[in-house]
């Protein structure tokens, strides 16, 4: 006749290490498990694979791609395209973000179609050397005998002594005016610029010399 007692009949601490079967010739380190009904001696692992949510073992566990959802975070769910954003107490929240906000400063104009503000590029925004005849909108071709006009062409350098045969140009760096000439430009035009002077049609201006007379 087998006997068997209460768990209730043991005094506290009365079961040691040797009141429990293989006890005695288990290594240090293992622990009891139960396999196949029955309790065996079982090496612990102490550095487990993960699972779930992780990747990697207990001693260098990863959060698992696509893992963290808004479920896993502190924040309310938003609505479809407002983006997750933190303020400046470090709170989590979902905000509508303007997909083509208004430009200000030098620009004007949305995102999308921002615009250089009038009068916002001076000296000061152009860097030395940045702008070359590529850059400007000119007619004609530049080259070593051509001046960049008023009225933004490339001009042939005028003969000496000068002639003018189109209207309102602004010649650069032209010979001194030493002898007489005449051209003819139409009444309702200037004929050139010297210096700061514009020469008007029906006058005779004296320069370094000579005359200039404007039909």
């Amino acid at each position: 006749m087998t006997q068997k007692f209460s768990i209730k009949g043991f005094a506290d601490n009365s079961i040691t290490g040797e009141k429990i079967a293989g006890f005695t010739t288990a290594t240090d380190g293992y622990v009891i498990a139960k396999s196949s009904g029955s309790l065996t001696w079982q090496q612990m692992d102490s550095d487990p694979t993960m699972g779930g949510d992780l990747s990697g073992t207990a001693s260098n566990a990863q959060i698992a791609a696509n893992a963290v959802g808004v479920t896993e975070l502190n924040v309310t769910a938003g609505t479809a395209g407002q983006a997750l954003t933190i303020d400046s107490g470090g709170a989590l929240g979902f905000t509508t973000i303007v997909t083509d906000p208004t430009m200000g400063g030098d620009m004007t104009g949305t995102a999308s179609n921002a615009q250089i503000a009038a009068d916002a590029v001076g000296s000061t925004e152009i860097a030395a050397g940045a702008v070359t005849s590529n850059e400007l909108a000119t007619t004609g071709t530049a080259t070593s005998s051509t001046f960049l006009a008023g009225n933004m062409a490339w001009e042939t350098v005028p003969p000496s002594p000068p002639e003018i045969t189109t209207p309102n140009n602004f010649f650069k760096n032209w010979s001194d005016i030493n002898s007489s000439f005449t051209t003819t430009v139409s009444a309702s035009e200037n004929a050139g610029v010297v210096g700061p002077i514009s020469i008007v049609t029906g006058n005779t201006w004296s320069i370094g010399g000579g005359t200039v007379k404007i039909l």
